[in-house]
Formats: C-alpha cells, sequence, structure tokens
C-alpha cells in the first residue's frame, strides 16, 4: 500500500499489558467509526507495512487497545511503538466535518479561491485555542484557522481541501 492512498489515523502511544497488545491514540473526532477496521497499517522504516486486527476496543478518550495478528509479546510488539498508524483512503469517513477531525486529511492538497494550490496540509495545531492547519509551501509553512468561513470543501477522491483564506493571510506567509 502506497502512503500517497492512505490517510494517517494515529499512532502507537505504547504497550498495554505484556501479551503483545497496543494502545493507540486515534487522531479523530469520532474514532467510533473505525471500530470495525479488519487490518491497519503502520509505518516502519519508510514503509507501511499491514497487520490483521485480532481485537479492538476503543476508550471514550479515543485510544484503542488493539491486539494484532502476529504480534504476540514485547518483542514483537517493541518496533511498532511510536509508529504512525494508516488506513486506506476508501476507510475515511464521508461525513468528515470541515472543522473537526482533519488529522485524518494531514498530506492532502490544499487548494485556496484565489491562490490556487499552496501546498500540503502538513500537521493541525490543536493546542491553541483555535485549531490551525499547518500547510507546508515549498518549506514554507503557512497557518490558517480551521473554521467552516475558511474551509470550503473536503475532496476525498482528489485528496484536495479547498480553502477560501481571508484576504491577505496567504500573502503574509508567502511575502507577495
Amino acid at each position: 500500500m502506497n502512503k500517497q492512498d492512505c490517510f494517517k489515523l494515529g499512532y502507537v502511544i505504547k504497550r498495554h499489558g505484556f501479551k503483545g497488545e497496543l494502545s493507540i491514540k486515534f487522531d479523530c473526532k469520532t474514532p467510533d467509526y473505525y471500530k470495525e477496521i479488519e487490518a491497519i497499517f503502520i509505518e516502519i522504516n519508510e514503509q507501511l507495512i499491514p497487520f490483521f486486527i485480532e481485537r479492538l476496543r476503543i476508550n471514550n478518550k479515543g485510544i484503542a487497545t488493539i491486539k494484532l495478528e502476529d504480534v504476540i509479546n514485547d518483542d514483537d510488539s517493541g518496533p511498532l511503538l511510536k509508529k504512525s498508524v494508516y488506513l486506506p483512503l476508501n476507510l475515511l469517513r464521508e461525513d468528515t466535518s470541515l472543522a473537526g477531525g482533519l488529522n485524518e486529511l494531514i498530506g492532502f492538497t490544499v487548494v485556496d479561491k484565489t491562490h490556487g494550490n499552496i501546498g500540503k496540509l502538513a500537521d493541525i495545531i490543536d493546542q491553541t485555542a483555535q485549531v490551525i492547519l499547518q500547510i507546508d509551501n515549498n518549506g514554507t509553512d503557512i497557518l490558517i484557522p480551521a473554521v467552516d468561513n475558511f474551509l470550503k470543501s473536503i475532496k476525498t477522491e482528489t485528496k484536495t481541501i479547498e480553502i477560501e483564506a481571508p484576504e491577505g493571510l496567504i500573502e503574509l506567509y508567502l511575502g507577495e
């Protein structure tokens, strides 16, 4: 599976017990949507490696306890710690909120109504009062508030997020 055909669901945060179970932080607003998945991809050495799921439980904080086939002890689970977890794009929720669940869209191309393609969604900054889209424009970060007034549409088939940034905001970052 190629990374461009997937979206980042979250990451492995720690071991859960001693029998190979893992705790995975889902970076989405409605993790219960993914409670029936049968497999995940974990990024190891820049490759997406498939793992089939034996058991998956999600708590109310978006943390999943997961048991993977062929991961039976600490030796098996150790190399998976702190690794990113991906799912194929066809499993992306169709009802992704424009102002929530945006971590699922990291890597999508961001297109502004005025400026056209302004880069790729690199990260979501949500440690502030306002959720911010961090867009990578050839090494320059563009920060756009993730509000419904600016976010116009998400097209999963083309991996595109369409925005309408306020006048002057993008120019501030690009020096236009």
